[in-house]
Parts: C-alpha cells; sequence; structure tokens
C-alpha cells in the first residue's frame, strides 16, 4: 500500500506537552521516534514524507530521525498557525501520487504496532478516513459526540468504531481526500476541526450533548447545533473509522490519557502524565 506522510511542525506545541517542560528538540525525538519505530514494523510502501515546516528555526533534528531510504521533502508554510500550516499541508497532500496520505501532527506517541495494525485495519476494510486516536471523549457525551460500533473487519482484540470526530492527525484515502477537499479548505478559513469532521460524516450534535454539559452552555454554541445540523444535511457523508484500545495519544497536558493497545504505551504514557 503507497502511503505519504505529510508531518507538520512549528515550535509552540511543545508548551503543551504532558508533565515537565522540555524542549521541541526531545519532543521531535519522542514523536518521531516511536512513530518510525513503528512504522518499520509495517509494509507501508512510503512515497514521500513531507515535512510542513512553521516557523521551525532548524529542520535538522527531523533530518536525522527521517531513515534514509524514506525521501524527504522540505515546505515552509507560506502561512502560519494552525489553520495556515493545514493548508499547506493539503496543498502537498492533494500532489501525492499515493493509495492513503497520513496528516501527522508533531504532538503523537505511536505504539509498536500502530503502523502495522493500522496498514491491516486500511487493506481490510478500505476506510475513507482512520484515525489511530481514540479520543477519550468519545466515551463520553460530549462536544465530540458518541461514537457507533461498527462489524468491520479489526485486528484480534481491537474494536472499530464509525467516529463523529478526531483531531487532525489521520489518514485519508486519497479519492475521499480529494472528494472533500472543499471541506479541508473551509476549514482552513477559521473554523474548529470537531466542525470540519461532522461536515464530512454527518454525525449530527444531540441537543442532550449540550444539556449534560450545562454549565458549559452558551448562546453560540446553540447556534453551532443549528448550524452544524442544518449544513450536515446537504453534505455527501463519509466514515471516519477509530479503533480501541488507542494505536496512538496525544502528547497535550489538555487530554486525558487513553489506553493504549500495549502495556509498555500504557506505562510510558502514564509516567509522562503523571511528572
Amino acid at each position: 500500500m503507497r502511503l505519504s506522510i505529510v508531518f507538520r511542525t512549528c515550535p509552540f506545541l511543545s508548551k503543551k506537552f504532558p508533565g515537565r517542560k522540555i524542549s521541541k528538540e526531545e519532543s521531535l525525538e519522542i514523536v518521531l521516534g516511536s512513530f518510525f519505530s513503528s512504522l518499520e514494523k509495517s509494509d507501508f510502501q512510503v512515497e514521500n514524507f513531507i515535512l510542513i515546516n512553521d516557523n521551525l528555526k532548524s529542520t535538522d533534528i527531523v533530518s536525522s530521525l527521517v531513515p534514509k531510504h524514506i525521501k524527504l521533502v522540505t515546505v515552509n508554510s507560506q502561512k502560519t498557525g494552525n489553520h495556515g500550516s493545514f493548508q499547506q499541508s493539503l496543498i502537498e497532500a492533494l500532489k501525492q501520487d499515493c493509495d492513503y496520505v497520513f496528516f501527522l501532527e508533531d504532538d503523537y506517541y505511536f505504539s509498536a504496532e500502530c503502523m502495522k495494525i493500522t496498514e491491516q485495519i486500511l487493506a481490510k476494510n478500505n476506510p475513507s478516513f482512520f484515525t489511530p486516536y481514540y479520543h477519550p471523549n468519545y466515551d463520553e457525551s460530549s462536544i465530540l459526540g458518541a461514537k457507533s460500533e461498527n462489524d468491520l473487519a479489526a485486528h484480534e482484540g481491537l474494536k472499530l468504531y464509525d467516529c463523529p470526530s478526531t483531531t487532525l492527525t489521520f489518514f485519508a484515502r486519497k479519492d475521499a481526500l480529494i472528494e472533500h477537499a472543499n471541506d479541508f479548505f473551509t476549514f482552513c478559513n477559521g473554523t474548529h476541526d470537531f466542525k470540519l469532521w461532522m461536515d464530512i460524516t454527518g454525525k449530527h450534535l444531540k441537543f442532550t450533548d449540550f444539556l449534560n454539559f450545562s454549565k458549559f452552555i452558551t448562546m453560540m454554541k446553540l447556534l453551532f447545533f443549528v448550524i452544524f445540523n442544518f449544513r450536515l444535511v446537504k453534505n455527501k457523508k463519509s466514515k471516519l473509522i477509530c479503533c480501541f484500545p488507542s494505536l496512538a495519544m496525544h502528547l497535550c497536558k489538555h487530554d486525558k490519557p487513553t489506553k493504549m493497545l500495549d502495556n509498555m504505551s500504557n506505562k510510558y504514557i502514564s509516567e509522562l502524565f503523571t511528572k
């Protein structure tokens, strides 16, 4: 399976890293070290590793971590910030000749079997979109909405779910990415990522999602509720798949740790979040 990887990095995300304060170089070693170790166990045919540089002074650390047999392409983002650098990622992704594109942010930790299992899930099910990260909010009534179990073929010991939303670290089948390019470019104008995914998946927010979090209800959220449900009816929908236990962890102090696939990863994440 041909895979292109679009990796976004900026010097600011490490400020949100859980546990102790670490340098950007150290955080990149954790993220890319775990990713490439996992990639090594898979049979993905990596076409390109595209580095989208959003104001990182030096990309030497990334260059040193990318295996020599993988082609590294560095692109300095024309626009800065989350939306600007994602727009640059999208532009580069749409140029790729591959089966899937992996949009990768620079604050994730990957289990050792992540890429091998992901490859199996993609090969068996051919989903439009897949995220290796099981967001802890999927188990709550929240703004992300609730996931629903499906009967797709999964790796032994894993359950697959249809998700309403996720972050901006995800796999996209190339034809699905093209089909939903307008949704992604609309996000780049400044909307929230859960709104982007709800436009794509068509997973409706329920009024009870707001009632269960009554202390956070604002007129703006109620307005969003109306806008989401109006727009979702019109758009063609595609499935976003996730699995549990999680194959990756968002290394952000604002997110709770989620159960990962292997004990070693769970131990590492637990220690990282309690430092």
